[in-house]
């Protein structure tokens, strides 16, 4: 199913830690290619990715069943990310075991709380 930037922005907004309005992070989101994430023909979540850069918004009620049902989408991109770029990064402030479960290594932990991962093989959790 084909969702628009509009609704995956929205998504976006209301499920990441972005102290700004949605056209503010629309324009913060320029040279970053959305993913739709579909369950059941809804849209589910939103995979932000830049170069070796990637990151996961999911609605609430999805994200426990997240890794079930799009787990092979997702190991795809990290296969393609990887091959391509030789790792992925991402940054979190609260999803540390689920990211080390999938391979990625803290490499730098912020003055704010956040912590900057990478990844160089990805592991099927």
């Amino acid at each position: 199913m084909k969702h628009s930037d509009e609704a995956m922005i929205d998504l976006l907004h209301r499920n990441c830690p972005f102290d700004c309005e949605a056209w503010q992070l629309a324009l913060k989101l320029i040279g970053w290619e959305l993913l739709p994430l579909d369950i059941e023909g809804r849209l589910a979540g939103v995979i932000m990715v830049r170069d070796s850069q990637i990151h996961i918004a999911m609605e609430p009620e999805y994200r426990k069943r997240c890794w079930h049902k799009l787990g092979n989408e997702i190991r795809q991109l990290f296969a393609e990310l990887i091959e391509k770029f030789g790792n992925v990064k991402t940054v979190s402030k609260n999803n540390r075991n689920f990211l080390e479960r999938l391979g990625f290594c803290e490499v730098e932990l912020g003055h704010d709380g956040t912590v900057y991962y990478t990844m160089e093989k990805f592991r099927y959790a």
